[in-house]
């Protein structure tokens, strides 16, 4: 995901982030960039303010860190697909 996040940053030029900013504030400024050019709509960019906002959901930044690089955190199946529903749409606007 963060390879991703920043992959748009640099094909879109974004400014308001830089590049070793903390993955929470680059979601930020990406979401913030396609609210404003119109790319997603507001609820489709809410999953993702919760992503952000929340240390300690099974969504957040945090919790997908945990999953990657700590052996002890296992992510339940359906949590993750659950995730993945919720934030679908702005992963694909990522690559569209």
């Amino acid at each position: 995901m963060e390879l991703s996040i920043e992959n748009y940053i640099e094909e879109k030029n974004i400014k308001s982030c830089s590049r070793d900013a903390k993955l929470s504030r680059k979601i930020q400024s990406v979401s913030e960039f396609m609210k404003s050019n119109e790319i997603l709509e507001k609820d489709d960019l809410k999953p993702v303010h919760l992503i952000v906002s929340s240390q300690d959901s099974l969504a957040s930044t945090n919790t997908f860190n945990s999953y990657v690089h700590n052996p002890n955190v296992q992510p339940i199946p359906k949590d993750l697909k659950v995730a993945w529903d919720n934030i679908e749409k702005f992963i694909k606007a990522l690559w569209d």
